[in-house]
């Protein structure tokens, strides 16, 4: 059995339209988006470009964003418009910050730099850069594991973010063992 597989004309990607954008503009999007105007339609690259900019909308607060996507197909010109209309949901915002395996001398240096964040939009990202950052800095020494917790209240649309924070392991030490004389008359411990 032969089958012929014919794959039709390629179709160009035309315009993207942003519809339901919050604060950033549609235009800011769009270029967040870099849709590439008159390739070839390709949407795995399509929804690469909507990964950026829920990643954008996300580093604002909107942590629960989707979009509906329609697609406008012109097969006289094989061009094929995209209407993108965004559902950002609800903002949130930073809550509380707690801090965990500090002592008080440490624990005030590492909220002032965190920095006065209740009340504004919650980046995913932050707590984890925070860290990386203070480590990058050295500011802790001795600094072993760390990791950062989310608690999402979907009531006020805040979340708080507990920091945790340990000290290194030791490292092994190379100690010479101390060994009786093989030979010889005891040792005089008078």
């Amino acid at each position: 059995m032969t089958v012929t597989v014919n794959e039709g004309p390629a179709y160009n990607l035309g315009t993207a339209r942003f519809t339901g954008a919050p604060s950033e503009g549609a235009a800011q999007l769009e270029r967040v988006a870099d849709f590439k105007k008159g390739d070839v339609a390709n949407f795995d690259e399509v929804n690469l470009a909507l990964e950026r900019v829920y990643k954008r909308l996300r580093g604002e607060g909107y942590l629960h964003v989707t979009s509906n996507v329609r697609r406008d197909i012109h097969g006289d010109s094989h061009v094929v418009d995209l209407d993108i209309a965004l559902e950002p949901g609800p903002r949130y915002v930073f809550g509380k910050l707690d801090l965990a395996g500090l002592d008080i001398i440490t624990e005030p240096a590492i909220r002032k730099m965190w920095g006065a964040m209740e009340g504004k939009p919650f980046n995913p990202e932050f707590p984890d850069a925070f860290l990386a950052r203070v480590r990058e800095e050295g500011i802790l020494e001795n600094l072993g594991k760390t990791r950062s917790e989310t608690h999402i209240d979907e009531a006020s649309k805040t979340v708080g973010v507990t920091l945790y924070f340990s000290g290194a392991e030791p490292a092994p030490q190379n100690r010479r063992r101390e060994q009786a004389p093989t030979q010889g008359p005891p040792p005089d411990i008078w």
